[in-house]
C-alpha cells in the first residue's frame, strides 16, 4: 500500500473499508492516513454518530475513568507524553480540571474520546490532500465476496513453455 522506490506513487486515492469506528477503527484510520505516503480514500462503517468511542468512550459517567496512568494511555509510542500535553492543552477547553500530577492521573473515558477524536481529524488534515474519510452510519452484516468474478476478468493467460 505504500509506495516504494522502485513503484511509482498513485494519484488515486486507495480505497480501504474500516468496519467499526471506535478505539480500533478510529486508531486504524489515524495510523494508516499518518503512514500513508498516498492518497487513500478510507470509508469507515459505524452506526454510532462518533467516531472514535465505541462503547468504552462514549460514558459521559465522570467516574468512569481509563484503566491506568495518563503517560501510558499516548496513542504514539514515539511519544509517550503526546496525550499529557494534550490534556492539559485541551482538558479544560472540555470541562476537565487537570489535577497537579497529569502523567500519573487517569482521565475520564469521555475525554480519552475525545482525544481519540482530535487526533483522528488531525490525521485527515495532515493527510495527501487527495485522502479522505468518510463515515457510514450504519452496520455492517454480511461481505460480498466479488474477488472471484474480478480475478477471472483480470486473469491472465497462463504462459506456454517452450514459446
Amino acid at each position: 500500500m505504500f509506495h516504494t522506490p522502485s513503484s511509482p506513487p498513485r494519484s488515486t486515492p486507495r480505497s480501504i473499508i474500516i468496519i467499526g469506528g471506535g478505539f480500533a477503527g478510529a486508531v486504524a484510520a489515524i495510523k494508516l492516513l499518518d503512514r500513508s505516503t498516498e492518497p487513500l480514500a478510507i470509508t469507515i462503517i459505524e452506526r454510532r454518530a462518533e467516531l472514535g468511542r465505541g462503547v468504552a468512550y462514549s460514558t459521559v459517567d465522570p467516574q468512569h475513568l481509563v484503566n491506568g496512568a495518563a503517560r501510558i494511555f499516548s496513542l504514539h509510542p514515539d511519544d509517550p507524553d503526546h496525550l499529557v500535553r494534550w490534556l492539559l492543552a485541551n482538558g479544560p477547553k472540555h470541562g476537565w480540571t487537570p489535577p497537579a500530577d497529569v502523567p500519573d492521573s487517569s482521565p475520564p473515558r469521555w475525554l480519552f474520546g475525545s482525544y481519540v477524536q482530535s487526533e483522528l481529524t488531525r490525521a485527515v488534515r495532515e493527510a495527501d490532500p487527495r485522502s479522505l474519510l468518510r463515515h457510514i452510519k450504519a452496520s455492517a452484516v454480511d461481505i460480498a465476496d466479488r474477488s472471484v468474478r474480478s480475478l477471472r476478468r483480470h486473469q491472465r493467460r497462463p504462459a506456454i513453455a517452450g514459446r
